[in-house]
């Protein structure tokens, strides 16, 4: 039988949204040093999602709920313990955000970046939408497939809420993967990493606990592909691995929080 110990005083929530997005009815205080048992318990978007085993520890007459993992401890009934830091989740997470090739795309496949970047994470996020290609149709009717207005303007349609920054650093991308959101970034990925030129638009989707690297979804392929950038298969920029000092000079080229990039708030549809 697990127990799970409440660490600070915290909120159990019946989704894994932040609290004040939620009405009253969905969300409860629970102080530090309570004590429950569990029948079960998962990891989800940087919450244990707990189900209560003793009718009388229900509340609200409700035995699943989600809390922030960072405010509890988990121990096993052989004396194993689940106590989950910000820090650790978010230095060895990997997302499960669907993988989109530019390349494939039926209009515009060598510039279409920002799109099946936005797609991907969109998807994640619970968009109704088949592809990237569904989805341009979306942003056409805003503006260009480079055009970060229009891309906002195209993922509040299929029901996602973003905001475009000109000023994120490594600790923005921290942030988002412990609420389990990906980031989409613009890097410069052509060139050396003393001169980087070009413009590209690539999906955060995790962190290695080794080392603080990056693994993200490049629609265009790998950046660090072993046969040169970009000559490989496509299919290699699916969970690539992109080193903390190549974003340095790819994505934070003009300082520590000059990064171009989405932000994603939550869904905004069923």
């Amino acid at each position: 039988m697990s127990t799970l110990t409440i660490l600070q005083t915290t909120i159990f929530k019946r989704s894994p949204l932040q609290s004040a997005q939620l009405p009253d009815a969905d969300k409860a205080t629970v102080m530090a040093g309570v004590n429950f048992e569990l029948s079960a318990y998962k990891l989800e978007q940087g919450h244990l999602k707990i189900t209560l085993k003793n009718p009388k520890d229900w509340i609200g007459g409700r035995n699943t709920w989600y809390v922030f993992a960072t405010h509890v401890k988990v121990v096993e009934p052989q004396g194993a313990t689940l106590a989950v830091s910000a820090k650790q989740r978010a230095s060895g997470v990997k997302l499960a955000v669907p993988f989109f090739s530019q390349v494939d795309n039926k209009f515009e496949p060598m510039r279409t970046c920002n799109t099946s970047s936005c797609a991907m994470a969109a998807k994640f996020l619970g968009a109704k939408i088949s592809g990237d290609d569904e989805y341009y149709r979306h942003v056409i009717k805003y503006g260009d497939t480079t055009d970060h207005n229009a891309q906002t303007s195209a993922l509040e349609d299929v029901g996602i809420i973003s905001i475009w920054h000109t000023d994120l650093g490594f600790d923005d991308l921290d942030k988002s993967l412990e609420l389990g959101l990906p980031v989409v970034i613009g890097i410069l990925h052509r060139g050396s990493l003393e001169n980087p030129t070009g413009g590209h638009m690539v999906v955060v989707i995790g962190k290695n606990s080794i080392g603080g690297n990056y693994v993200v979804n490049d629609p265009y392929g790998s950046l660090l592909d072993p046969k040169g950038a970009y000559t490989g298969d496509v299919s290699n920029g699916n969970g690539a691995v992109y080193p903390r000092q190549v974003l340095a000079r790819r994505w934070l080229m003009d300082g520590a929080a000059t990064g171009w990039g989405r932000l994603f708030v939550k869904p905004v549809k069923g």
